[in-house]
């Protein structure tokens, strides 16, 4: 399809969405059109509410800040609302990514410019496309956290218009037509693009999602082996797995960022790995090992439990701790290397000179840095280790309480 064709289909959307056209079978929530445009990073959103969600929504509300990620907001543009009958709303913006209407919105549409952030650190966490001059084949990640409006208790349902060649993958059972329907917009990725590497591993009830690309100093067929090794290293600690689907996806930055690097994220049960190569090729494996246990450990805590306030200081630290113990557990870390790290760990607590709780400072786990917070709750979790070995006679340890 031309850009110029592309462009006209998708400026039609909202026409076809206020016409009343539906995915499928009768539902009470907004059904939502994601489209790229051809040659560009943007990407189109239409919304169209429908059942009882078609009275209640008045404001498209845009989040701004996220983990480091700010000015997300910034990215979302011509933004436009409809009320039935196919009348255009006037909207009035407030502050950051706020748009309110005077009545019902029963439609919308807008634009959001997904290229690479700047601060590639940032990837795991936002949406982002590259698919213009990218150095390996086109792909996107797509959340619905920055991606679409807060709607207050709202289910989705969402269809993507992609490239010719595009896949998707996704935690998210996909219904027909390719459409995904989903009520917590936090916890819904979409990892999609043009040579998705995608395997699956299946054992004692869990299944194990995995898309991959880019190259790597390692075969494809190491990262199964090494995902379902920690998940049922962790299934014997905490006495079940918390999901029978998990999504891990697997991608380097969307730009030039060194070696060494990298980020992820644990939402629901996707977890998002995005890295740098290794300097050293020997070193690949332990690293992605690394990468495998610190995150899976999330699939527990938090993501299985109720925590009220602010405890990525635990969460991080005690997530970070127990995934030493479980590489030296599993042969992957010698126990010299579990005491570098604490090492390391103990070294960045005691440069932290803000002299705050670990509550108070977690609140700020994004100003501060977040290894500052990982390495105070990583110092935390020790001293928790060792005293409970000592009063217990060694009968228990961190891992009988996490």
């Amino acid at each position: 399809m031309s850009k110029i064709l592309n462009r006209i289909f998708l400026l039609t959307l909202p026409f076809f969405l206020l016409s009343g056209t539906s995915f499928g079978s009768m539902f009470d929530g907004v059904e939502v059109e994601v489209a790229k445009e051809a040659g560009s990073e943007i990407w189109l959103v239409s919304g169209k509410a429908s059942g009882g969600s078609a009275s209640k929504i008045k404001s498209l509300s845009f989040t701004d800040l996220y983990a480091d990620a700010a000015d997300l907001s910034a990215r979302i543009s011509s933004v436009k609302a409809w009320a039935s009958g196919d009348r255009e709303l006037k909207l009035r913006r407030f502050g950051s990514g706020d748009y309110q209407a005077d009545e019902s919105i029963n439609a919308f549409s807008y634009e959001i410019n997904l290229a690479p952030p700047e601060n590639l650190i940032v990837a795991p966490h936002v949406s982002w496309s590259k698919t213009v001059n990218a150095k390996f084949a086109p792909r996107a990640l797509l959340k619905g956290e920055d991606l679409l409006p807060e709607l207050g208790d709202t289910n989705f349902r969402i269809k993507f218009r992609l490239p010719e060649g595009w896949s998707i993958s996704s935690d998210l059972p996909a219904g027909e037509g390719s459409v995904y329907e989903f009520m917590d917009r936090g916890r819904a990725v979409f990892f999609m693009g043009n040579g998705l590497r995608v395997h699956t591993k299946t054992s004692s009830g869990v299944t194990l999602q995995f898309a991959i690309v880019d190259e790597w100093q390692f075969d494809d067929s190491v990262v199964p082996g090494m995902a379902l090794e920690i998940v049922e290293f962790y299934r014997r600690v905490f006495g079940a797995v918390p999901r029978s689907g998990i999504q891990i996806n697997l991608m380097q930055f969307p730009g030039n960022f060194g070696n060494d690097r990298w980020r992820a994220q644990t939402q629901g049960a996707t977890v998002t790995i995005v890295s740098s190569v290794s300097t050293y090729r020997n070193l690949a494996e332990q690293r992605l090992h690394e990468q495998l246990r610190h995150e899976l450990f999330h699939l527990w805590i938090p993501e299985a439990v109720q925590l009220e306030g602010e405890y990525s200081w635990f969460f991080e630290g005690f997530a970070q701790y127990q995934a030493l113990k479980a590489g030296v557990k599993v042969g992957r870390l010698t126990f010299a290397d579990f005491l570098r790290s604490m090492s390391e760990a103990i070294t960045i607590t005691s440069f932290d000179r803000s002299d705050l709780p670990l509550h108070d400072l977690a609140s700020s786990r994004w100003q501060v840095g977040p290894g500052v917070i990982a390495a105070r709750g990583m110092t935390v979790a020790f001293h928790s280790d060792l005293v409970l070995l000592k009063q217990t006679k060694r009968k228990m340890s961190t891992d009988d309480i996490v």
